[in-house]
């Protein structure tokens, strides 16, 4: 062997080696073409279209964590290729509500795929059960919006987890608040 030239089909000839690697910019059809000339005078050449594409790029974001009752979407991107969610969906994108790992395999035309996978956490709403309570009318009643640690905000100003009131004071309502960032609101006469 005297001679090796490899054409790759998008600009001056390439290398002389004999498994040479190429980078190809931009998407595209290239002919590539391998020419050689041996010690006794003969030569061949052959010459191979080949079609670039580039791997679809998926970011379904950081992980997430939400309360309970919220739906996520989750958006692979990439519009107008292939899909395929471990949930078994074949769409762009899906929407979530339950806790655990969600990932995405997107593929093109030229069968190169890209991956991504995202972790969703429901944190649960506090516990709320504030009952309408009817005593004397010299007496007061307190009302405990339980969940210990979480936040409270009483529609009196007041932010303790109970709330003392006496008959007849209207209607109360209290936004308790988790460490998570959770809220439920709820309202006793």
């Amino acid at each position: 062997l005297t001679q090796r030239i490899w054409d790759f089909g998008d600009g001056p000839l390439g290398s002389s080696d004999a498994a040479p690697t190429h980078v190809y910019s931009p998407d595209g059809t290239y002919d590539v073409s391998l020419f050689i000339e041996f010690d006794n005078g003969c030569s061949d050449s052959v010459t191979v279209q080949v079609n670039i594409t580039d791997v679809p790029v998926v970011d379904l974001g950081p992980d997430q964590s939400e309360c309970e009752g919220v739906i996520v979407n989750l958006d692979a991107g990439n519009p107008g290729n292939n899909y395929l969610w471990n949930t078994g969906a074949t769409t762009q994108s899906i929407q979530v509500d339950t806790t655990g790992n969600y990932w995405v395999e997107v593929s093109n035309a030229g069968d190169c795929a890209g991956t991504d996978t995202v972790f969703v956490q429901f944190d649960p709403l506090p516990v709320l059960s504030l009952a309408d309570s009817t005593t004397c009318i010299s007496n007061s009643v307190t009302l405990n919006a339980l969940n210990p640690g979480a936040t409270y905000s009483w529609n009196s100003g007041e932010t303790t987890q109970t709330l003392t009131v006496s008959q007849n004071s209207g209607v109360h309502t209290v936004t308790v608040t988790s460490p998570e960032g959770c809220s439920i609101q709820e309202s006793a006469t």
